[in-house]
C-alpha cells in the first residue's frame, strides 16, 4: 500500500514487483527497498546478483546495529542511517556500493 502511494506522487517511473525476492532472477533496477524481510546479511545474499544502479532503502528495527554488524562480515558497503517516523527505535538503511567480501 505505501508503495502504491509513493508510485501515485512520484514522477519517476515506479514498477512495484509484488514477489518473493527468492523468486526473482535478472532484477536491474534503481532502488531497491524492502521492509520485514530477514536480516542484513541474508538479504544481500539474496541481492547481490541484482542490478542495484544507485541504492536499497532498508526499513530495519531495533536491532538494526547488531544487523549491520553480522552483515559487515560477509560485505562491504556504504551507509547513510536515517530516522524512521516509526514508533520506535527503527531506522531507515541507505546502503550503497554493496560487494561480497573475498573469502
Amino acid at each position: 500500500v505505501f508503495l502504491n502511494q509513493v508510485k501515485k506522487i512520484s514522477p519517476n517511473e515506479i514498477i512495484i514487483i509484488n514477489d518473493r525476492v527468492e523468486n526473482l532472477k535478472d532484477i536491474d533496477c534503481d532502488i531497491l527497498t524492502s521492509r520485514a524481510f530477514s536480516s542484513l546479511d541474508k538479504l544481500f545474499s539474496v541481492c547481490c546478483n541484482f542490478n542495484i544502479k544507485n541504492k536499497m532503502l532498508l526499513h530495519k528495527g531495533s536491532s538494526f546495529a547488531d544487523e549491520l554488524d553480522q552483515a559487515k562480515k560477509h560485505w562491504l558497503f556504504d551507509l547513510k542511517i536515517h530516522d524512521s517516523i516509526t514508533p520506535g527505535m527503527g531506522k531507515i538503511l541507505e546502503i550503497y556500493n554493496l560487494r561480497k567480501i573475498d573469502t
